[in-house]
């Protein structure tokens, strides 16, 4: 294909593995890197859109194809693509590959931090297949290799097309699908499957269809049909708080979808009868509903970010215009973010937007594919585009698509594909020009749109009802027992990093180098003679280099791997990713001399560079700390690491009447006071009289929460005792029905109790550590770091420490308290 002077000039890029030519014209910034995708270029449909892409024949795709595994497409686009299937797959060489189920359920899993990729591909039992199959994909080689069936042989499962069914945006192996009135999730790895939701208790006789899930796994909705299989409505369910939303259909129903925070709902169906399908926008906290009508830009096809939707406009004065619509404006005005010049074309056809983050719509984009018997610019492409209006697009890979080789319907052919939650990766299945269809893989040069090279995976910024944890009071083992002796601790100013334990490594004050070990291995390392205990960090001059380490805190050192680094910087080139145990969970760039700091302070672990916090953990940190390294590359370096150990000291002693602060400021053993039939010992409470099996026990703190932020903690312990204990505002009873927000403790099961009514249940072992926290105007209940609750009741001040007790010898057991800050 011959370009125009004036296209090439303005929109084509140049790429090479290393370094990125900029076209003098345009304005859109790239960062170099190693890392980036090769290959694409940009377009300006609406002002250059004459340009077109010759359609390649089946003999010239099967030119550069392999049977299975890496390839590249041929220029213009040289992108490179990885070939799943092909026909030994299917027995006798048939038709077996199912076409990819839709643009917005993800095939692909959450691969971030994983050295493979999982994807399902339905190979269909009827024409030869063996099932729903999962493909691993090296992310290094590109090496394709069946994994085998997603189910047990012999499953009911098995033979499912996989349409409607999708990968679980965090947990990696774990894929979610309908069965009935279940929403069922399943390993792809262990083969077991848990129930997350039953329909059927609440709507018996009915079933869920079209199922889709948050980006954090709490919210689903789906479609509810009736024994006949019509439509009914759509339903909401929230896995934290065990609420059920219904919302029974007003009109003709299509379909209906939860954004990815899990907090709005779009609901498609003609509910005027005039036109077409508009679109029921509902808040599912506050039961606030709007109406999109058809005429005004309601979406067909779309798919959800946060907040917000992406969706085709065919009321638009422009060609397939695809809008973005911000659920939170006071007026829904969608933005114009695709749109060409072709009436007689549908590009893209199905829209991909898998790879939502919640970040600002100037770092997103989403992707899209389609196939025309038209052959416009970008009608028969998988492209890519911004959503902030810029009407850049992004030209990926040619579709290899012919709607009249296959035999099938248009809609059987059309390559309907999604996005892998990083966007890095695009599938859509093809008949390459041919009667059989086959499964491909796209790597995204995304940088070309978003200057950056981020991988993205969920890049989630720092979520205000973080848990982070605290040191506690040393365990009491009998409320009548002797407090144990206080510990001591000293303060220390920070001082260069003194290394030991070094493995293939040479040391030069606070400064380290790899100098043995083999090039590519991550086989050397050191770690601090110096101890964080509390409050302290680790900081270091960055300096851009090929190589690969990494940097961070751990709480021991058992080798040179940095899986083992609990809290960690890895660089390479100028591109620097936290790393906690080996999991990738942010990145950003940075030049020579940037100085990073990795800080505890008060059970936070944060993330800065030259002083400014970009990242903060939602990891707990153990109660000691080392700095510790690994090296991968020969020659790297971890230049001037400086530590500071600590700015705590003194001796803490923790009596029944004690006020003293813990080693984190702000941080109190409960003093508990207004005693009813109670003992108390630091920070312990233990029913020692009134009625067996009666609430006439309790008492409530002397310290309160009064504004602001702050939490309840104590240690969970085994005992055939029944016992309550939270946050109150008032104390008037002994009974749990003042407790705004309790934990109800007998055995190992504890529920959420708020006003003694029930709320949610689970487990706990002996040992666990229970939190409710009040953060962000929101309280949430959590075990051992991880909240399992969020309230829907909104804090109201002043909050106290409250416990009630029915059970003769029951303990709350080394309760402390933050109130403030």
């Amino acid at each position: 294909m011959q370009f125009n002077s004036i296209r090439a000039g303005l929109t084509r890029f140049i790429r090479t593995k290393s370094t990125l030519v900029l076209l003098s014209t345009l304005s859109l910034a790239v960062a170099q890197s190693a890392q980036a995708q090769t290959g694409g270029f940009l377009e300006q449909p609406l002002s250059l859109s004459t340009a077109v892409e010759p359609l390649l024949s089946q003999s010239e795709i099967l030119s550069f194809l392999p049977q299975r595994g890496k390839f590249t497409f041929p220029a213009p686009y040289s992108t490179t693509g990885i070939r799943l299937t092909n026909a030994t797959d299917c027995s006798g060489a048939q038709d077996c590959v199912d076409a990819v189920g839709y643009s917005y359920w993800r095939n692909i899993n959450n691969h971030v931090g994983q050295d493979n990729l999982l994807v399902l591909v339905g190979l269909n039992q009827t024409r030869g297949g063996a099932g729903l199959t999962l493909m691993q994909v090296n992310k290094t080689t590109d090496a394709v290799t069946n994994l085998g069936l997603v189910f047990p042989a012999g499953s009911s499962y098995g033979g499912g097309s996989g349409e409607g069914w999708y990968f679980s945006a965090t947990q990696a192996t774990k894929m979610f699908l309908n069965s009935g009135a279940k929403i069922l999730r399943h390993d792809v790895i262990s083969k077991q499957t848990e129930t997350v939701f039953d329909l059927s208790a609440r709507m018996p006789g009915h079933i869920v269809w079209q199922v889709h899930t948050s980006n954090d796994d709490r919210v689903h909705s789906a479609t509810i049909k009736n024994s006949a299989g019509a439509s009914l409505g759509c339903m909401a369910y929230e896995t934290d708080t065990r609420e059920f939303h219904y919302y029974p259909k007003k009109g003709d129903f299509d379909e209906c979808q939860i954004d990815k925070s899990g907090t709005w709902l779009v609901i498609k169906e003609n509910v005027d009868g005039a036109e077409g399908e508009d679109n029921r926008i509902i808040n599912i906290e506050t039961g606030n509903e709007r109406l999109l009508r058809d005429s005004d830009g309601a979406g067909g096809h779309s798919d959800l970010g946060y907040g917000y939707m992406v969706a085709a406009d065919n009321w638009a004065s422009a060609s397939n215009t695809q809008r973005v619509w911000d659920f939170n404006a006071p007026a829904m005005t969608g933005l114009v973010a695709y749109a060409n010049l072709d009436w007689n074309a549908s590009m893209p056809a199905h829209l991909s937007h898998s790879n939502a983050r919640n970040a600002p719509i100037n770092q997103q984009f989403a992707c899209g594919s389609s196939a025309n018997r038209r052959n416009s610019a970008e009608a028969n492409e998988v492209i890519c585009f911004r959503l902030d209006g810029s009407k850049d697009v992004l030209v990926v890979a040619p579709v290899m698509t012919n709607l009249d080789t296959r035999g099938s319907d248009d809609y059987d052919n059309s390559p309907k594909g999604n996005l892998d939650i990083t966007g890095q990766y695009f599938i859509w299945t093809s008949n390459m020009g041919g009667s059989r269809l086959d499964s491909f893989l796209v790597k995204i040069p995304s940088q070309l749109l978003t200057g950056t090279t981020s991988g993205g995976g969920i890049p989630t910024p720092v979520v205000s009802t973080t848990i982070t944890a605290v040191p506690v009071i040393p365990v009491v083992t009998s409320i009548l027992s002797p407090a144990p002796a206080p510990a001591t601790s000293t303060s220390s100013s920070s001082a260069a990093v003194t290394w030991v334990e070094q493995v293939n490594v040479s040391a030069s004050g606070g400064s380290l180098q790899k100098t043995g070990g083999c090039d590519g291995c991550t086989d050397s390392g050191a770690a601090s003679q110096q101890v964080i205990n509390g409050n302290g960090y680790v900081e270091f001059t960055a300096t851009v280099e090929s190589g690969m380490r990494g940097i961070g805190l751990n709480d021991k050192n058992t080798g040179t791997s940095g899986a083992e680094i609990d809290f960690g910087l890895r660089l390479q080139g100028g591109a620097a990713e936290v790393r906690e145990n080996g999991l990738y969970r942010w990145d950003l760039a940075f030049a020579n001399g940037d100085v990073f700091r990795i800080s505890v302070a008060n059970g936070v672990v944060k993330y800065a560079k030259n002083g400014t916090v970009f990242y903060t953990s939602t990891k707990m940190p153990a109660a000691t700390l080392r700095a510790d390294t690994t090296f991968a590359s020969s020659g790297s370096r971890i230049s001037n690491a400086v530590i500071s150990t600590g700015t705590t000291s003194g001796t803490s002693t923790t009596t029944a009447t004690s006020t003293s602060t813990s080693t984190i400021t702000g941080l109190l053993p409960v003093t508990w006071t207004g005693l009813v039939n109670v003992a108390t010992l630091n920070g312990s409470a233990q029913k020692n009289a009134g009625c067996d099996g009666c609430p006439d026990a309790g008492a409530v703190s002397s310290a309160q929460i009064a504004s602001g932020e702050g939490y309840l903690e104590f240690k969970g312990t085994i005992e055939n005792k029944l016992r309550v204990v939270g946050l109150s505002g008032i104390n008037s009873t002994t009974t749990d029905a003042d407790i705004r927000y309790g934990l109800r403790l007998e055995n190992g099961s504890v529920e959420v109790r708020e006003g003694g009514a029930f709320k949610w249940d689970t487990t706990f072992n002996a040992g666990d550590i229970f939190r409710i926290s009040v953060q962000g105007g929101v309280v949430t209940y959590a075990k051992n770091g991880v909240v399992f609750y969020r309230s829907k009741v909104a804090p109201s001040y002043p909050l106290r420490a409250d416990a009630s007790f029915a059970s003769t010898g029951g303990t709350v057991m080394n309760a402390v308290m933050k109130t403030g800050g």
